[in-house]
């Protein structure tokens, strides 16, 4: 392994070199027992990300024409967290110039390392309040990593929760994986901290690279409010060959709480199960594989109830997409936008088998992919770098991030 990051609760993120004679490479997991009754099965998400390694090294992080500061970058993701109610995203296109050297409050030593400590008062706020904050990156140049913590009445600090991860985009997106941080907090002085690293341990040879960075953050009072507060996955998460399972966190629990059964829809087509926790707060709807395959390639999403406090819970524009053929995503041009890919495309096909023994093929323009219980093969003709994001069975967090170069 080149380098592991832990990740929080029971999360780690690894770092491979994979050789490019064409040999096959396996990949396998080990369980250890801790109690003699213990369960002998592994449950947990797995996915694999794939391209050459001398696009990771070059293309990949070649700067356009006037791209953001971390600076500018996180200063906009501050300003937009001390505003109640107020939705911002960066633009699609966005990227990050960051030196070797890093800044910031950057780990020392660690290539293109950046830090930005968010201090944010919520002393004066009635009732809880709900922090939603995300980067999306790219899994094969970036770690990123979030954390929320409360300041004490003494100035001391102690970790309320820090970032999960999970997947967007496509092949030929910029950013294929988030980190995001979702919580209901009480009324308090908080500090939000943003990191960033280079996953691979080069160094430019300007001292320069430029990293595909969006931020997207939302704080918004609950109280008195009928509204759906967060959707996870989000909507550039892709809809590929599995059950599709959403997570939604609403402000005030349905009027009719069997309502969730039909008032939930995605492309029109009703849950195939809604599952309430929290009384009602946060619902897990899931679409079955079998429902997918007969829904049209653009899916979207719509919330048709009415809220406890008798108001109709705000409307959503949220749209998810089928994955879609698409080769992978060599690197930003030198002006604005993307740089068309080149032949010859730079994914192999990885197989992958679940634990129930069917067998799916990720194609060559997948580099995303999501199964429970697998375990994955892939044969290269060529030095590739490759990202596998996995999951841990002992905690609730429903994906892992672990990576492989």
């Amino acid at each position: 392994a080149k380098a592991t990051w832990p990740l929080a609760p029971s999360g780690f993120s690894r770092v491979f070199t994979v050789n490019g004679d064409g040999s096959m490479i396996w990949l396998s997991f080990h369980h250890e027992h801790r109690e003699a009754l213990e369960s002998s099965c592994v449950a947990f998400d797995l996915a694999l990300t794939i391209a050459p390694k001398e696009v990771a090294d070059t293309t990949m992080t070649a700067c356009p024409t006037a791209p953001s500061t971390f600076e500018d970058w996180s200063s906009a993701l501050d300003a937009a967290l001390q505003n109640p109610s107020t939705r911002i995203s960066n633009p699609p296109a966005g990227f990050v110039s960051m030196k070797a050297a890093g800044g910031n409050g950057g780990s020392v030593g660690e290539p293109y390392s950046y830090s930005r400590r968010i201090t944010l008062d919520l002393s004066r706020e009635a009732g809880d309040t709900f922090l939603d904050v995300a980067v999306h990156h790219n899994s094969l140049l970036s770690h990123v990593a979030l954390s929320l913590q409360l300041v004490d009445e003494a100035g001391g600090l102690s970790t309320v929760t820090d970032g999960e991860f999970g997947f967007v985009g496509q092949a030929s997106d910029p950013r294929n994986v988030m980190v995001f941080l979702r919580r209901l907090v009480k009324p308090g002085s908080y500090v939000l901290t943003v990191r960033h690293a280079a996953s691979l341990s080069w160094r430019s040879a300007a001292g320069q690279a430029c990293f595909p960075l969006t931020m997207h953050a939302f704080r918004a009072p609950v109280a008195g409010t009928s509204r759906v507060l967060s959707v996870y996955p989000p909507a550039t998460f892709p809809v590929a060959f599995t059950d599709l399972v959403l997570t939604v966190r609403l402000s005030e629990p349905p009027l009719d709480p069997a309502s969730a059964a039909t008032g939930f829809a995605l492309g029109g087509t009703p849950p195939d199960s809604a599952a309430g926790q929290e009384g009602g707060l946060v619902w897990n709807l899931a679409w079955h594989v079998s429902t997918l395959r007969g829904l049209p390639a653009d899916l979207p999403f719509s919330v048709e109830m009415v809220g406890a406090s008798g108001r109709r819970y705000d409307p959503q524009v949220l749209v998810y997409k089928r994955v879609q053929s698409s080769e992978l995503w060599r690197g930003p041009p030198t002006g604005q936008g993307f740089m068309p890919p080149s032949a010859p495309a730079g994914l192999p096909a990885v197989a992958m088998t679940s634990s129930g023994g069917e067998t799916h093929v990720v194609p060559e323009d997948v580099p995303l992919a999501v199964l429970p219980g697998a375990t994955v093969s892939t044969h290269h003709s060529h030095p590739p770098v490759a990202v596998i994001l996995g999951g841990s069975s002992e905690s609730s967090n429903w994906l892992r991030r672990l990576k492989m170069l």
